[in-house]
Protein backbone atom coordinates (compact mmCIF):
# COMPACT_ATOMS: atom_id res chain seq x y z
CA UNK A 1 0.00 0.00 0.00
CA UNK A 2 1.18 3.51 -0.82
CA UNK A 3 0.90 5.88 2.14
CA UNK A 4 1.34 9.63 2.33
CA UNK A 5 4.32 10.39 4.58
CA UNK A 6 6.23 13.49 5.57
CA UNK A 7 9.86 13.30 4.45
CA UNK A 8 12.79 15.36 3.34
CA UNK A 9 11.41 15.04 -0.16
CA UNK A 10 8.78 17.65 0.66
CA UNK A 11 6.06 15.07 1.25
CA UNK A 12 6.41 14.04 -2.40
CA UNK A 13 6.16 10.31 -1.69
CA UNK A 14 2.65 8.86 -1.84
CA UNK A 15 -0.37 8.28 -4.03
CA UNK A 16 -1.65 11.34 -5.89
CA UNK A 17 -4.65 11.73 -8.15
CA UNK A 18 -5.38 14.54 -10.54
CA UNK A 19 -7.73 17.10 -9.03
CA UNK A 20 -10.95 17.17 -11.05
CA UNK A 21 -10.69 20.97 -11.05
CA UNK A 22 -7.16 20.91 -12.41
CA UNK A 23 -6.32 22.96 -15.49
CA UNK A 24 -6.69 20.92 -18.69
CA UNK A 25 -3.37 19.62 -19.97
CA UNK A 26 -2.18 17.83 -23.10
CA UNK A 27 -0.54 15.36 -20.70
CA UNK A 28 -3.36 12.95 -19.75
CA UNK A 29 -2.14 11.91 -16.28
CA UNK A 30 -4.76 10.53 -13.90
CA UNK A 31 -2.60 9.17 -11.06
CA UNK A 32 0.98 9.72 -9.95
CA UNK A 33 2.31 7.09 -7.52
CA UNK A 34 5.69 7.94 -6.00
CA UNK A 35 7.95 5.94 -3.69
CA UNK A 36 11.61 6.35 -2.73
CA UNK A 37 12.99 5.09 -6.05
CA UNK A 38 10.26 5.15 -8.67
CA UNK A 39 7.32 7.11 -10.01
CA UNK A 40 4.40 5.38 -11.73
CA UNK A 41 2.18 7.43 -13.98
CA UNK A 42 -1.29 6.10 -14.81
CA UNK A 43 -2.88 7.92 -17.73
CA UNK A 44 -6.54 8.55 -18.49
CA UNK A 45 -6.80 5.16 -20.21
CA UNK A 46 -5.41 3.34 -17.14
CA UNK A 47 -2.04 2.55 -18.78
CA UNK A 48 0.92 2.41 -16.39
CA UNK A 49 4.24 4.08 -17.21
CA UNK A 50 7.33 3.59 -15.05
CA UNK A 51 9.81 6.42 -14.43
CA UNK A 52 12.78 7.29 -12.32
CA UNK A 53 12.53 10.80 -10.94
CA UNK A 54 14.66 13.58 -9.60
CA UNK A 55 13.93 16.93 -8.05
CA UNK A 56 15.71 19.81 -9.71
CA UNK A 57 15.65 23.23 -8.09
CA UNK A 58 11.91 23.92 -7.85
CA UNK A 59 10.92 21.38 -10.49
CA UNK A 60 10.52 17.64 -11.03
CA UNK A 61 11.84 15.42 -13.82
CA UNK A 62 10.33 12.04 -14.72
CA UNK A 63 12.45 9.91 -17.04
CA UNK A 64 12.50 6.47 -18.66
CA UNK A 65 14.04 5.03 -21.84
CA UNK A 66 11.36 6.50 -24.10
CA UNK A 67 10.23 9.75 -22.53
CA UNK A 68 11.29 12.60 -20.31
CA UNK A 69 8.70 14.79 -18.61
CA UNK A 70 9.93 18.01 -17.05
CA UNK A 71 7.87 20.09 -14.67
CA UNK A 72 9.55 23.44 -14.01
CA UNK A 73 7.39 24.30 -11.00
CA UNK A 74 6.73 22.06 -8.00
CA UNK A 75 4.68 22.99 -4.93
CA UNK A 76 3.96 20.22 -2.42
CA UNK A 77 1.80 20.51 0.67
CA UNK A 78 0.22 17.93 2.95
CA UNK A 79 -3.08 18.04 1.06
CA UNK A 80 -2.02 19.06 -2.45
CA UNK A 81 0.72 18.97 -5.05
CA UNK A 82 1.04 21.28 -8.02
CA UNK A 83 3.25 20.46 -11.01
CA UNK A 84 3.12 23.36 -13.45
CA UNK A 85 -0.57 23.56 -14.44
CA UNK A 86 -1.49 20.14 -13.02
CA UNK A 87 -2.97 19.99 -9.53
CA UNK A 88 -3.02 16.74 -7.54
CA UNK A 89 -4.63 15.71 -4.29
CA UNK A 90 -3.80 12.67 -2.11
CA UNK A 91 -5.63 9.40 -2.70
CA UNK A 92 -7.72 8.93 0.42
CA UNK A 93 -7.91 5.74 2.46
CA UNK A 94 -10.41 3.39 0.86
CA UNK A 95 -9.88 4.83 -2.62
CA UNK A 96 -6.89 2.60 -3.40
CA UNK A 97 -9.17 -0.05 -4.91
CA UNK A 98 -10.30 2.52 -7.49
CA UNK A 99 -6.78 2.86 -8.86
CA UNK A 100 -6.66 0.73 -11.98
CA UNK A 101 -3.30 0.33 -13.70
CA UNK A 102 -2.77 -1.73 -16.86
CA UNK A 103 0.58 -3.27 -17.84
CA UNK A 104 0.31 -3.73 -21.61
CA UNK A 105 1.59 -6.79 -23.48
CA UNK A 106 4.57 -4.81 -24.76
CA UNK A 107 4.30 -6.25 -28.29
CA UNK A 108 5.64 -3.97 -31.02
CA UNK A 109 3.38 -3.70 -34.05
CA UNK A 110 4.73 -0.52 -35.68
CA UNK A 111 1.09 0.29 -36.39
CA UNK A 112 -0.22 3.48 -34.85
CA UNK A 113 -3.50 3.29 -32.96
CA UNK A 114 -5.20 6.65 -33.32
CA UNK A 115 -6.93 8.15 -30.32
CA UNK A 116 -10.28 9.02 -31.93
CA UNK A 117 -12.52 9.19 -28.90
CA UNK A 118 -14.14 12.42 -30.05
CA UNK A 119 -15.25 10.73 -33.29
CA UNK A 120 -16.65 7.23 -32.74
CA UNK A 121 -14.21 5.41 -30.52
CA UNK A 122 -14.85 4.23 -26.96
CA UNK A 123 -12.11 3.26 -24.53
CA UNK A 124 -12.44 0.07 -22.52
CA UNK A 125 -9.62 -0.85 -20.14
CA UNK A 126 -9.38 -4.31 -18.57
CA UNK A 127 -7.20 -6.07 -16.03
CA UNK A 128 -7.35 -9.10 -13.73
CA UNK A 129 -7.40 -8.78 -9.95
CA UNK A 130 -6.55 -11.76 -7.72
CA UNK A 131 -9.60 -11.11 -5.54
CA UNK A 132 -12.18 -9.74 -7.96
CA UNK A 133 -11.23 -11.41 -11.25
CA UNK A 134 -11.79 -9.42 -14.44
CA UNK A 135 -12.12 -5.66 -13.86
CA UNK A 136 -13.01 -3.21 -16.60
CA UNK A 137 -13.09 0.55 -16.77
CA UNK A 138 -15.69 2.35 -18.86
CA UNK A 139 -15.57 6.10 -19.29
CA UNK A 140 -13.28 6.49 -16.29
CA UNK A 141 -15.43 4.33 -13.99
CA UNK A 142 -14.78 0.82 -12.64
CA UNK A 143 -17.59 -1.30 -14.11
CA UNK A 144 -18.77 -4.79 -14.99
CA UNK A 145 -18.98 -6.54 -18.35
CA UNK A 146 -22.77 -6.38 -18.43
CA UNK A 147 -22.58 -2.58 -18.21
CA UNK A 148 -20.91 -2.33 -21.64
CA UNK A 149 -24.24 -2.13 -23.57
CA UNK A 150 -25.46 0.67 -21.31
CA UNK A 151 -22.16 2.52 -21.73
CA UNK A 152 -22.48 2.25 -25.51
CA UNK A 153 -26.21 2.90 -25.84
CA UNK A 154 -26.21 6.70 -25.56
CA UNK A 155 -28.63 8.43 -27.87
CA UNK A 156 -25.96 10.34 -29.77
CA UNK A 157 -23.65 7.34 -30.33
CA UNK A 158 -22.83 6.69 -34.01
CA UNK A 159 -23.88 3.42 -35.64
CA UNK A 160 -20.34 2.49 -36.75
CA UNK A 161 -18.92 2.28 -33.25
CA UNK A 162 -15.32 1.30 -32.53
CA UNK A 163 -13.62 0.35 -29.28
CA UNK A 164 -10.06 0.92 -28.16
CA UNK A 165 -9.14 -1.99 -25.89
CA UNK A 166 -6.51 -1.37 -23.21
CA UNK A 167 -5.76 -4.93 -22.05
CA UNK A 168 -3.46 -5.96 -19.24
CA UNK A 169 -0.87 -8.64 -20.07
CA UNK A 170 -2.49 -10.95 -17.49
CA UNK A 171 -5.83 -10.93 -19.33
CA UNK A 172 -6.65 -14.41 -20.64
CA UNK A 173 -7.82 -15.12 -24.17
CA UNK A 174 -11.20 -16.15 -22.72
CA UNK A 175 -11.45 -12.77 -20.93
CA UNK A 176 -10.75 -11.11 -24.26
CA UNK A 177 -13.44 -13.19 -26.01
CA UNK A 178 -15.97 -12.31 -23.33
CA UNK A 179 -15.28 -8.60 -23.85
CA UNK A 180 -15.63 -9.01 -27.63
CA UNK A 181 -18.99 -10.76 -27.30
CA UNK A 182 -20.34 -7.97 -25.11
CA UNK A 183 -19.01 -5.43 -27.62
CA UNK A 184 -20.61 -7.23 -30.56
CA UNK A 185 -23.86 -7.37 -28.60
CA UNK A 186 -23.52 -3.58 -28.30
CA UNK A 187 -23.10 -3.31 -32.10
CA UNK A 188 -19.39 -2.54 -31.99
CA UNK A 189 -17.89 -3.97 -35.17
CA UNK A 190 -14.27 -2.91 -35.02
CA UNK A 191 -11.69 -2.93 -32.23
CA UNK A 192 -8.23 -1.50 -31.75
CA UNK A 193 -6.11 -3.60 -29.39
CA UNK A 194 -3.39 -1.45 -27.83
CA UNK A 195 -0.32 -3.62 -27.32
CA UNK A 196 2.35 -1.06 -26.47
CA UNK A 197 2.79 2.58 -25.49
CA UNK A 198 6.30 3.97 -25.17
CA UNK A 199 5.18 7.51 -24.42
CA UNK A 200 2.04 8.88 -22.79
CA UNK A 201 -0.58 9.55 -25.46
CA UNK A 202 1.14 7.46 -28.17
CA UNK A 203 -0.21 3.97 -28.88
CA UNK A 204 0.52 1.05 -31.18
CA UNK A 205 -1.31 -2.20 -31.73
CA UNK A 206 -3.67 -3.87 -34.19
CA UNK A 207 -7.09 -3.15 -35.67
CA UNK A 208 -9.57 -5.98 -36.14
CA UNK A 209 -13.20 -6.55 -37.03
CA UNK A 210 -15.06 -8.72 -34.53
CA UNK A 211 -16.04 -12.00 -36.21
CA UNK A 212 -18.93 -13.63 -34.37
CA UNK A 213 -21.61 -15.78 -36.00
CA UNK A 214 -25.35 -15.67 -35.43
CA UNK A 215 -25.50 -19.14 -33.86
CA UNK A 216 -22.72 -18.30 -31.38
CA UNK A 217 -24.27 -14.98 -30.46
CA UNK A 218 -27.60 -16.75 -29.90
CA UNK A 219 -25.89 -19.11 -27.43
CA UNK A 220 -24.29 -16.14 -25.70
CA UNK A 221 -27.58 -14.27 -25.46
CA UNK A 222 -29.19 -17.28 -23.81
CA UNK A 223 -26.37 -17.48 -21.27
CA UNK A 224 -26.78 -13.86 -20.24
CA UNK A 225 -30.53 -13.65 -20.94
CA UNK A 226 -29.73 -10.82 -23.26
CA UNK A 227 -31.61 -8.57 -25.71
CA UNK A 228 -33.16 -9.52 -29.09
CA UNK A 229 -30.89 -11.02 -31.77
CA UNK A 230 -28.65 -8.97 -34.02
CA UNK A 231 -28.72 -9.24 -37.84
CA UNK A 232 -25.64 -11.48 -38.11
CA UNK A 233 -24.62 -14.10 -40.68
CA UNK A 234 -24.70 -17.76 -39.69
CA UNK A 235 -21.45 -19.64 -40.32
CA UNK A 236 -23.27 -22.19 -42.50
CA UNK A 237 -24.83 -19.51 -44.74
CA UNK A 238 -21.55 -17.61 -44.96
CA UNK A 239 -19.60 -20.68 -46.14
CA UNK A 240 -22.40 -21.72 -48.51
CA UNK A 241 -22.32 -18.31 -50.21
CA UNK A 242 -18.64 -18.63 -51.11
CA UNK A 243 -17.07 -20.56 -53.95
CA UNK A 244 -13.46 -20.49 -52.84
CA UNK A 245 -12.74 -20.20 -49.13
CA UNK A 246 -9.81 -21.27 -46.97
CA UNK A 247 -10.67 -22.26 -43.39
CA UNK A 248 -7.68 -22.22 -41.05
CA UNK A 249 -7.33 -23.23 -37.42
CA UNK A 250 -3.95 -21.67 -36.83
CA UNK A 251 -1.94 -23.27 -34.05
CA UNK A 252 1.66 -22.54 -34.94
CA UNK A 253 3.11 -19.13 -35.72
CA UNK A 254 4.48 -20.41 -39.05
CA UNK A 255 1.00 -21.41 -40.28
CA UNK A 256 0.12 -17.99 -41.77
CA UNK A 257 2.41 -19.02 -44.64
CA UNK A 258 -0.42 -21.29 -45.81
CA UNK A 259 -2.23 -18.12 -46.80
CA UNK A 260 0.39 -17.37 -49.47
CA UNK A 261 -0.33 -20.59 -51.37
CA UNK A 262 -4.06 -19.89 -51.21
CA UNK A 263 -3.59 -16.37 -52.61
CA UNK A 264 -1.37 -17.71 -55.42
CA UNK A 265 -4.21 -20.09 -56.34
CA UNK A 266 -6.62 -17.17 -56.63
CA UNK A 267 -8.39 -17.65 -53.30
CA UNK A 268 -10.85 -14.93 -52.32
CA UNK A 269 -11.99 -15.60 -48.73
CA UNK A 270 -9.99 -16.70 -45.70
CA UNK A 271 -11.67 -17.70 -42.46
CA UNK A 272 -9.33 -17.92 -39.48
CA UNK A 273 -10.05 -19.38 -36.06
CA UNK A 274 -7.56 -18.69 -33.29
CA UNK A 275 -9.56 -20.19 -30.42
CA UNK A 276 -6.80 -22.72 -29.75
CA UNK A 277 -4.15 -20.11 -29.03
CA UNK A 278 -4.61 -20.34 -25.22
CA UNK A 279 -3.21 -16.88 -24.46
CA UNK A 280 -3.94 -13.29 -25.45
CA UNK A 281 -0.25 -12.75 -26.22
CA UNK A 282 -0.19 -15.57 -28.76
CA UNK A 283 -3.48 -14.40 -30.28
CA UNK A 284 -2.03 -10.92 -30.84
CA UNK A 285 1.26 -12.29 -32.25
CA UNK A 286 -0.52 -14.61 -34.68
CA UNK A 287 -2.91 -11.85 -35.77
CA UNK A 288 0.03 -9.50 -36.27
CA UNK A 289 1.86 -12.11 -38.38
CA UNK A 290 -1.17 -12.41 -40.65
CA UNK A 291 -1.64 -8.63 -40.88
CA UNK A 292 2.06 -8.14 -41.71
CA UNK A 293 1.86 -10.90 -44.30
CA UNK A 294 -1.03 -9.16 -46.06
CA UNK A 295 0.69 -5.78 -45.78
CA UNK A 296 3.73 -7.29 -47.53
CA UNK A 297 1.52 -8.61 -50.33
CA UNK A 298 -0.15 -5.20 -50.69
CA UNK A 299 3.28 -3.59 -50.97
CA UNK A 300 4.35 -6.05 -53.69
CA UNK A 301 1.13 -5.55 -55.66
CA UNK A 302 1.43 -1.76 -55.40
CA UNK A 303 4.95 -1.86 -56.79
CA UNK A 304 3.89 -4.22 -59.59
CA UNK A 305 0.84 -2.26 -60.71
CA UNK A 306 1.64 1.35 -59.81
CA UNK A 307 5.44 1.40 -59.36
CA UNK A 308 5.06 3.01 -55.95
CA UNK A 309 4.66 2.00 -52.30
CA UNK A 310 1.22 1.15 -50.94
CA UNK A 311 1.12 4.17 -48.62
CA UNK A 312 1.79 6.45 -51.61
CA UNK A 313 -1.35 5.28 -53.43
CA UNK A 314 -4.54 7.30 -53.59
CA UNK A 315 -7.58 6.03 -51.68
CA UNK A 316 -9.15 4.88 -54.96
CA UNK A 317 -6.00 2.96 -55.95
CA UNK A 318 -5.96 1.28 -52.52
CA UNK A 319 -9.60 0.26 -52.93
CA UNK A 320 -8.91 -1.23 -56.38
CA UNK A 321 -5.91 -3.15 -55.03
CA UNK A 322 -7.80 -4.41 -51.98
CA UNK A 323 -10.54 -5.91 -54.19
CA UNK A 324 -7.90 -8.15 -55.79
CA UNK A 325 -6.80 -9.58 -52.45
CA UNK A 326 -8.72 -12.08 -50.30
CA UNK A 327 -10.81 -10.89 -47.40
CA UNK A 328 -9.79 -12.26 -44.03
CA UNK A 329 -12.27 -12.89 -41.25
CA UNK A 330 -11.22 -13.84 -37.70
CA UNK A 331 -13.92 -15.87 -35.98
CA UNK A 332 -14.61 -16.44 -32.27
CA UNK A 333 -16.69 -19.52 -31.50
CA UNK A 334 -18.53 -20.60 -28.37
Amino acid sequence: MWLMIVSCKEKLIGEWKLDSYSYHSNLPIEYLLIDEDEAIVIDDKAIKYYFTYQQKSRGLILENQSQEITFSKRIVNVDSMKLDSLSFIPVENGEQDLIMGVDLLGIESNKVIKDEIKKRQYVISAMVDSENGLIIKLGGRISKLNEIPIFLSCGHCPSNKEAMLILDKEISYQNFKDICYWLKLSEVWKIAIVTKSNSIGEYEGIYQKIGIWKEDMDKFRKLIKGPPPLPLFSRKDYLASLENVLVLDIVEEKDPEKILNFIDEGGREILINLDQVLSLEKYVKLSLNIINLLDGIKEEKALEEYQMGYQELTMEQKRVLSRKLPRIKFEMRI
